[in-house]
C-alpha cells in the first residue's frame, strides 16, 4: 500500500468543491481527477474494472500533478497532444504528435 498524503487529498477535495461552487467547471474537473489519482495511488479507489494501470497511464498522470503536462484541452501542453515515449534516465519522455518536440 502507497503512503496516504491526507494534506494532497483534503487540498484536491477542497479546491474541486471550491472552484465548482464559483463555476470554474474546468478547474473544478481538474481537481477532482488529481483526487481520484490521489486515491487510487493509495489504494483506496480502484477502477471500476479492476485493472491495474499501466505505465504510460501512471506517466501521464505523475507528468500532469507535476505541470508538465496539462489536463485542460486549451492548453499548449494538453495531454492528449503527446505519445508516451518511454522512460530517459529514469524519468517519463513524452513526445508531441504534430511538432514531434520531446518533454522529459
Amino acid at each position: 500500500m502507497n503512503t496516504l498524503n491526507r494534506s494532497e487529498i483534503n487540498q484536491a477535495l477542497s479546491k474541486a468543491i471550491a472552484y465548482k461552487n464559483c463555476g470554474k467547471q474546468e478547474e473544478a474537473e481538474m481537481w477532482a481527477r488529481k483526487l481520484i489519482n490521489l486515491l487510487e495511488c493509495a489504494d483506496i479507489l480502484i477502477s471500476e474494472d479492476g485493472q491495474q494501470k499501466n505505465e504510460s497511464q501512471l506517466a501521464f498522470e505523475q507528468a500532469i500533478n507535476e505541470g508538465r503536462l496539462s489536463a485542460y484541452s486549451a492548453s499548449p501542453n494538453y495531454c492528449g497532444k503527446y505519445m508516451y515515449m518511454g522512460l530517459n534516465n529514469g524519468r517519463a519522455a513524452f513526445k508531441h504528435i504534430m511538432t514531434r518536440e520531446y518533454i522529459s
